[in-house]
């Protein structure tokens, strides 16, 4: 997750950001989206909001802030780089924090950009309100200056020969004191901060600026002073840079969101870094799985056959296989289709009705129980129409049908003759 810190309201955020490749096993950038590549969408929630969506929009590197801009930073230089231009709302007050995701494109792994919304964020001051502090600094420098032409070679002359702690207790009450009360009064109309503020920050200058000048009966102490007024416009500079945007204190509910907060994040990184501890250490879920895996990996062999050897050998088992299964295959064939229901091995019934039903067991076209059946019948079954051209003989015992038609002559010689099998 991204994170980003800044102050509730903020207009024209711009963020850059990393998108993974899902593909990629070293973690590398996803290269070459753009606004409107298939499937890529941005939806923003703000705490007890629903989610909202950042419509994306066509930009440029460098071009100016426009709502959902988003475009590829480099994809020579930093692949999987982007620039992404937010909307006001999604940084608007009102709001501890929001949540951003960007995700759907191939081969995208989805990211997510946390902003904290915080007020302690310094707000810079206004140019307007730099230029009242610069013209109210000339005004202020040149009366200083002006008062110390005229009131004070004579006072340093006389205190040449104190100590520096000396010196610096009178420059710091001649200088200090005597523009405090009106460095204070004009403090209070300048953006309307509370005094004490900026006043304090002209007294440091002044005593500052007291503590560093030095003494030379030699030297013509008015010019000496005078010099001074480059180094107070430097400091007044350092001022104006360091402190134009007056940081302003957080209220105690302010410091508490933020405590709690971090009393939050901190909990949730120290519950995973102890499982991970746990599951890493010997004997642990994690080692556990890799001693796993490198149990079956030792059992390889440490330089495996050429591709060209092992389909060799699996030709002779191939070949092998065929012919072990064309031997099976022709003892099976020989088989009842259906062994009997008591088992694999057939019962002596059906050892018997398998031979009797075997083809050509006793005659071409004749297996052995349709020969019995003839031989029964032309032996012990009813025959008639002896006295004409046609002899009927009946089946035995059952007497059910014709199993023999002959037809004969006066002589009784058969010129043909039809069988029933059935």
């Amino acid at each position: 997750m991204i994170h980003y810190t800044v102050a509730p309201g903020t207009a024209d955020v711009t963020l850059n950001l990393f998108i993974p490749d899902a593909s990629s096993s070293v973690g590398a950038g996803l290269t070459g989206l753009v606004y409107n590549s298939s499937g890529l969408a941005c939806y923003y929630v703000r705490p007890l909001a629903a989610a909202a969506a950042l419509s994306l929009a066509t930009q440029t590197v460098t071009g100016a802030h426009s709502d959902g801009g988003f475009v590829e930073v480099s994809s020579a230089n930093m692949p999987g780089v982007y620039r992404l231009d937010l909307s006001d709302a999604v940084c608007a007050v009102n709001a501890a924090s929001v949540l951003i995701m960007l995700k759907g494109a191939a081969n995208m792994v989805p990211v997510l950009i946390q902003i904290n919304l915080d007020a302690l964020v310094s707000t810079r001051a206004s140019q307007t309100s730099l230029a009242v502090i610069d013209d109210f600094l000339d005004t202020e420098v040149a009366a200083i200056l002006e008062d110390t032409g005229t009131t004070l070679p004579a006072q340093i002359a006389a205190l040449n020969n104190l100590s520096t702690a000396q010196v610096n207790a009178e420059v710091d009450t001649a200088l200090a004191d005597a523009r405090l009360d009106e460095l204070l009064a004009a403090d209070s109309d300048i953006d309307g901060a509370a005094p004490p503020v900026v006043g304090s920050v002209f007294h440091e200058l002044l005593t500052k600026t007291a503590a560093s000048f030095t003494y030379d009966q030699a030297t013509d102490s008015l010019e000496a002073i005078r010099d001074k007024e480059t180094d107070i416009e430097t400091d007044t500079a350092e001022i104006g840079a360091a402190g134009a945007g007056l940081t302003a204190l957080a209220t105690q509910a302010s410091v508490n969101i933020i405590d709690d907060f971090l009393d939050t994040e901190i909990a949730a990184i120290l519950a995973d870094t102890n499982e991970l501890q746990v599951d890493w250490v010997n004997g642990g879920r994690l080692d556990l799985l890799v001693d796993a895996i490198k149990a079956k990996t030792d059992a390889l062999p440490a330089d495996p056959a050429d591709d060209s050897d092992i389909d060799a050998q699996l030709a002779i088992i191939a070949g092998y296989l065929d012919t072990e299964v064309a031997a099976i295959k022709a003892k099976t064939d020989n088989l009842p289709a259906a062994p009997a229901a008591t088992g694999d091995i057939p019962t002596a019934a059906a050892n018997a009705d398998a031979l009797l039903d075997r083809s050509n067991a006793i005659e071409a076209g004749l297996t052995p129980r349709q020969a019995l059946q003839l031989a029964v019948a032309a032996l012990a079954a009813k025959l008639s129409g002896a006295a004409t051209t046609t002899v009927t003989i009946r089946n035995a015992v059952a007497d059910t049908k014709n199993r023999i038609t002959a037809t004969v002559d006066a002589n009784g010689n058969r010129s043909a003759i039809t069988y029933d099998l059935t």
